[in-house]
């Protein structure tokens, strides 16, 4: 079953000495991005939280409470003695658990975080439910700090990368990266008008919504300049 396997994948993930992203720059980024929008003594609800380095340093710097929600129970366990370690137990917790069908006794919270959680489910249908289930568990108010992979993103970093003569990238076998257009049509729906997606970080070329036209101006000419030297 796929989902068992995806387990065993990140069971085995936390028993090494990098449990979460392989890319470094950009995990710095997330956590730049995700301490500047969080005010201090903030709840949060970080759902697929890994090893629990995003709440414990939220804890740490903002001293903000929550908790963590991750389906892998090794997972829970290195976040809990993480936690325990940066004397942060008492603010942050971490159960065993996933989206959909998040516990029932959570309730809501300031903020709602996920770091490349949707992209794991094995579904789009499944992908929707659990955004829907995200924002249930806001306050009125309350904002959804969505960190994910995008397709589009993606389509974008293999044009430059096939301008340059350089291999395409697929996404990893254990995920289903969201799409620009699926985001739109969940935005667009009546539950989403309570709340507010606060932002959407497009992996894949480190560069978020806002700025993506940018960043792609700036590679257009550089590609072309290293076509004609090609």
């Amino acid at each position: 079953m796929l989902e068992q396997k995806k387990r065993a994948f990140w069971d085995e993930r936390a028993a090494g000495d990098n449990p979460g992203s392989n890319d470094f720059t950009l995990k710095r980024l997330e956590m730049k991005l995700i301490l500047e929008r969080i005010p201090k003594s903030s709840r949060i609800l970080e759902v697929g939280s890994g090893a629990g380095e995003a709440l414990v340093a939220l804890a740490k710097e903002k001293n903000c409470t929550g908790v963590g929600i991750d389906f892998s129970e090794a997972m829970v366990r290195r976040a809990r003695v993480y936690a325990k370690k940066n004397r942060c137990d008492k603010k942050v917790r971490f159960e065993v658990g996933k989206t959909p069908d998040l516990p029932s006794h959570l309730g809501t919270f300031d903020f709602v975080l996920t770091e490349r959680c949707l992209v794991n489910l094995n579904s789009r249908d499944a992908q929707k439910k659990a955004f829907i289930e995200l924002m249930s568990h806001l306050k009125s108010g309350g904002q959804y700090l969505m960190i994910e992979d995008f397709q589009d993103g993606l389509d974008n970093t293999n044009a430059f990368r096939k301008m340059l003569k350089l291999y395409r990238i697929d996404p990893p076998w254990h995920n289903i990266f969201l799409t620009q257009k699926q985001i739109d049509s969940w935005e667009s729906s009546s539950h989403i008008l309570k709340v507010r997606l606060l932002v959407l970080f497009i992996r894949e070329g480190t560069w978020y919504r806002e700025c993506g036209n940018c960043f792609q101006s700036l590679l257009e000419p550089c590609a072309k300049r290293m076509r004609m030297l090609a």
